[in-house]
C-alpha cells in the first residue's frame, strides 16, 4: 500500500533520517513519535520484540482491507503494531462509499470425524 501524502511529522522524520547518516533511506519506528494520530498495539510472547510500523489513511479502501490483516498478524505472531493514521487533508466528497469486512481464521477447524472443515 502506498502513502499518497505524508504528514508533517513523517516528512520531518524522513528529512532528519536522510541527514543523520544512519544509512538507508527508510524510516525507523523510533524516527516518528507516537502522538495523537497514533495507536500502539502491544505485542505478546516472543513476537513482542518485533515491531511493525504502519501508516494508513483511515478513510481509504486500502485501510479497510488492510486492518483485518494487521489484526490477524498481531494475533498470530504476537508482534507490536504501531499504527499512524495519516488522513488526506484535501477531501472533495465523502471518501467511504462501501464497507468491507474480512473474516480470517488463524486455526484450522475440524468436524467430529477429524476432517478439515472448509469455510
Amino acid at each position: 500500500f502506498a502513502v499518497a501524502e505524508t504528514s508533517r511529522a513523517a516528512q520531518a522524520a524522513t528529512k532528519q533520517a536522510s541527514g543523520s547518516g544512519h544509512g538507508g533511506g527508510g524510516i525507523r519506528p523510533s524516527d516518528i513519535e507516537c502522538g495523537v494520530s497514533c495507536v500502539r498495539l502491544p505485542g505478546t510472547g516472543a513476537g513482542e520484540a518485533l515491531e511493525l510500523l504502519v501508516v494508513l489513511d483511515p478513510l481509504s479502501k486500502e485501510a479497510q482491507r488492510f486492518t483485518p490483516v494487521l489484526m490477524a498478524l498481531q494475533q498470530a505472531l504476537g508482534l507490536t503494531i504501531v499504527l499512524h493514521l495519516n488522513p488526506s487533508l484535501k477531501l472533495s466528497d465523502f471518501p467511504l462509499e462501501s464497507f468491507y469486512r474480512y473474516v480470517v481464521n488463524l486455526e484450522p477447524k475440524y468436524d467430529e470425524a477429524g476432517a478439515l472443515l472448509s469455510e
